[in-house]
């Protein structure tokens, strides 16, 4: 490889604009050097221009000169030897000349120099949405030279050894490209680079002239001394003894370093390196040096050391330091974390500021042993005493602090520590002993010493005259004047009685209800005798129970209060009672009759299914009722059964809920005969729950059948409203309210379901059965709800129909997701069919 070209450390930019040539067209009557006076010598002229009809490429002799004077033949040509559509015809091939002329040579070529790279970049390319020029059919060509013009060839690109004259570049169709040549490839010594396009790869031929790009070498510059230069840098005045420059960066050793990397001789680059080593030492400790000072600045604002400091603050500031190994400075660094570290102690050293109730101010502190700070007490804004390394001035000394006596009511107090001649205030109080008494006396004189609940039970007048006393003894007015109102509002309320009521009563109550004053005795009398005693509840209300009482009866309710002796009463007299009670006995599924018991005052009984009434009951002169009619209704366990009572303008006075036990009833079956070729009627069985069956085609309803007693059916013309195999026939069950019950489909002869069908019956939730038809290849039937198997049916061969027993409560609500699913005998899925439940 080249050395000189391995040590170029400068970037060499340099531009070749390929040509300026600019094309004008010559305005009409402009005289051509030479007239040409035939059509065809003047098409001849032009297409020489190009290298074919065909292929369009304009030749590399064609120049400017050249198709101005052809322009200007034509434009002076007569339209007797040139008629108007040839004329445009050459007029097109002369612009198509024009265009590829104008961007052939607009093109412009750059190229970058590096030590061991060459860039070259071609811009203005002409591109398929902007030129005639087609870059689908052209190619740049790169050909590096040596000194004397001579082909500098090298080894195929990853590390083949077919040595190459040139190379390629990339043309994505785009308006500028670049390629990067690595230099180790090269032989020689590289001074000029060369660069061709080529038009057309069916007619090879360069443009020389336009593209030649002559760029050569810089002098060589030592790249050793390019990289020392780099490390001396670092440093002040480049020189290592002094230290690192001022305003050095981490980015400034990183270039350093990266140059240091791509020295090949290991002697070299480790006597670099050890330079570089230093710089990166010198960096970290300046680095730390600087987070340390930093972190201890942030121990402090406004010049003062932080009040709010913690432990983990002090420990992190203290993990910085650590960092730091010039040893002075670290002394200078910790000796100022020392300082926080006092403040820190004396300021969690404080426990509490008291104010006790002989009037003396008591300090507690978990101080280490001969901590040297000051704890000052000022009272009223003056000196007053202070504790310093154990020792106490004008206070007594505590064990564990110390502590202010002789206070007034009023005083206030200011407790602070000072450190290193900089105070911080740890409490202040006021001294409000008569206050706090007082405060406290007037409180619990109401319930749950809440001043806005009632007076306790147990308030007394001595009571009342002793928190009186406490607030007399408060100096504050206005503290004095809040106290003074609830003390007044609780003697008022202990001087009166709330006012007792009593709710009315009938002949069938057996307890008394009514309000009072809050916590006091409750006595109930029926004339002179006492018939209940209670306790009125703490919100004022009482419920007392008593046995029933005659009609005409007085109550009287008297509440009297403890504390101060007097009493409220309230009566009221007893009425007749009204009597709505409602009781149902339990119904047995397949029971003739629901029967239960009513007050006398009710009227009328229901029976009530669903939330609908189903039928109205007969009421006895005994008070029991009875629904003969019951079975006709109650058919399912999963129904809701109700009986309503009402009054006799049919208002709704009671409703009980009626337990049903046993098989549910409910019959909803349908079966169809099988429909064979020829035959004219349907055919099949009923339920006892279906009243009606009618025949639907094709989503219409076209006919309803007589039914039996014993529950068969017959569409005797049913074959004149099926007119082909590909009819929808279905016969539909319907109750005496023409609610859909059930429905199957008939399978038709030539059908694809004949005898094939997969059916599965309506299920009424409720219903201990299900059933339906199976078709070909049917091994199992199985019954799933909510993705789960849960039974598995029994067939009948015979007619191809399935039954599902046992199946009440595995179907509880229609939003359950239920359905049938028939498998084979290998249990794979033949069909899944939903089940419609109601």
């Amino acid at each position: 490889m080249n050395k000189n070209i391995k040590k170029v450390a400068a970037v060499i930019l340099a531009t070749n604009v390929l040509a300026s040539t600019v094309i004008t067209t010559l305005p009409t009557g402009t005289q051509a050097a030479e007239q040409i006076i035939t059509q065809a010598q003047l098409e001849t002229s032009i297409n020489q221009l190009f290298y074919s009809d065909a292929l369009q490429v304009i030749k590399t002799d064609a120049t400017k000169d050249k198709i101005n004077e052809l322009q200007a033949t034509l434009n002076n040509t007569s339209a007797t030897i040139v008629p108007a559509n040839k004329r445009a015809d050459l007029q097109a091939k002369l612009d198509r000349a024009k265009t590829q002329l104008i961007d052939i040579h607009k093109i412009t070529t750059t190229s970058v120099i590096t030590k061991d790279k060459i860039t070259i970049t071609a811009n203005n390319l002409p591109t398929t949405s902007t030129s005639t020029v087609s870059q689908a059919r052209g190619t740049m060509y790169v050909t590096f030279l040596d000194k004397d013009g001579n082909t500098v060839r090298f080894g195929a690109a990853g590390g083949g050894n077919q040595p190459l004259s040139y190379a390629t570049m990339n043309l994505p169709n785009a308006e500028t490209t670049s390629e990067t040549f690595d230099t180790s490839y090269f032989e020689g010594i590289v001074t000029h680079v060369k660069v061709e396009y080529v038009l057309s790869k069916l007619v090879a031929f360069s443009l020389d002239d336009f593209f030649f790009l002559d760029i050569t070498s810089p002098s060589p510059v030592s790249f050793d001394d390019d990289i020392k230069s780099a490390v001396d840098s670092l440093f002040i005045d480049g020189d290592i003894s002094k230290g690192i420059k001022e305003g050095l960066s981490q980015a400034d050793i990183d270039a350093a370093q990266a140059k240091i990397n791509d020295v090949t001789d290991e002697a070299k680059r480790a006597e670099f390196q050890a330079e570089l080593d230093k710089a990166q030492a010198a960096m970290n400790e300046k680095t730390a040096e600087l987070s340390a000072k930093t972190a201890i600045d942030s121990l402090s604002t406004g010049g003062k050391i932080k009040a709010d400091l913690t432990q983990e603050e002090l420990d992190a500031v203290q993990a910085k330091i650590n960092d730091v190994k010039d040893e002075t400075k670290k002394a200078e660094l910790q000796a100022d974390l020392a300082k926080a570290i006092d403040v820190y102690t004396a300021i969690h050293a404080f426990q509490s500021l008291t104010i006790t109730d002989n009037y003396t101010a008591v300090l507690k502190l978990d101080l280490p042993a001969g901590f040297p700070y000051s704890y000052v007490f000022e009272k009223n804004g003056a000196y007053a005493g202070n504790l310093v390394s154990g020792h106490a001035y004008y206070l007594g000394k505590l064990v564990d602090g110390a502590q202010l006596s002789g206070l007034k009511e009023g005083d206030k107090i200011n407790l602070y520590t000072q450190v290193n001649g900089v105070k911080y205030v740890l409490a202040t109080k006021t001294v409000t002993i008569a206050f706090d008494q007082a405060d406290k006396a007037v409180k619990e004189l109401f319930v749950d010493n809440d001043t806005s609940k009632a007076v306790k039970s147990t308030l007394t007048q001595a009571i009342l005259d002793a928190a009186q006393a406490k607030v007399n003894a408060v100096t504050d007015a206005a503290q004095k004047l809040a106290l003074q109102e609830n003390l007044d509002k609780a003697a008022e309320a202990f001087n009166v009685i709330a006012p007792t009521t009593i709710n009315a009563l009938t002949t069938d109550s057996v307890k008394v209800t009514g309000k009072g004053e809050p916590n006091a005795p409750v006595s109930i009398k029926n004339g002179t005798t006492t018939i209940g005693t209670g306790t009125v509840k703490a919100d004022g209300t009482f419920e007392v129970t008593i046995a029933k009482q005659a009609e005409g009866a007085t109550i009287t309710a008297t509440v009297t209060k403890a504390s101060n002796g007097k009493t409220a009463t309230a009566s009221t007299k007893v009425t007749q009672g009204i009597d709505y009670s409602l009781t149902a006995n339990g119904y047995k599924m397949g029971d003739a009759k629901l029967t239960g018991k009513v007050g006398k005052n009710v009227s009328k009984v229901r029976l009530w299914i669903n939330g609908t009434v189903a039928v109205q009951g007969v009421i006895n002169a005994d008070g029991t009722y009875e629904f003969p009619t019951a079975a006709n209704f109650i058919k399912l366990i999963g129904d809701k059964v109700e009986v309503v009572a009402v009054d006799s303008k049919f208002v709704e006075v009671n409703r009980t809920t009626v337990t049903v036990t046993g098989t549910s009833t409910f019959d909803n079956a349908l079966t169809v005969a099988k429909f064979n070729t020829g035959d004219t009627k349907i055919t099949g069985t009923i339920g006892k729950d279906i009243s009606k069956v009618r025949l639907w085609v094709n989503d219409k309803v076209v006919a309803q059948a007589p039914t039996t007693t014993d529950g068969t059916y017959a569409f005797a013309n049913a074959d004149k409203f099926i007119t082909s195999p590909l009819d929808k026939v279905e016969v539909v069950g319907v109750d005496a309210q023409y609610k859909e019950m059930n429905r199957k489909t008939v399978s038709l002869p030539g059908s694809d379901t004949y005898n094939n069908t997969f059916s599965v019956d309506n299920y009424f939730i409720g219903q201990n059965t299900l059933g339906g038809s199976y078709g070909q290849n049917t091994s199992k039937v199985r019954l799933w709800v909510n993705g789960v198997v849960v039974k598995q049916a029994d067939l009948n061969p015979a007619d191809n129909t399935y039954t599902l027993k046992g199946i009440f409560g595995l179907i509880k609500s229609k939003t359950d997701v239920a359905e049938v699913v028939y498998v084979d005998a290998q249990y794979k899925e033949i069909k899944r069919v939903a089940v419609l439940v109601k």
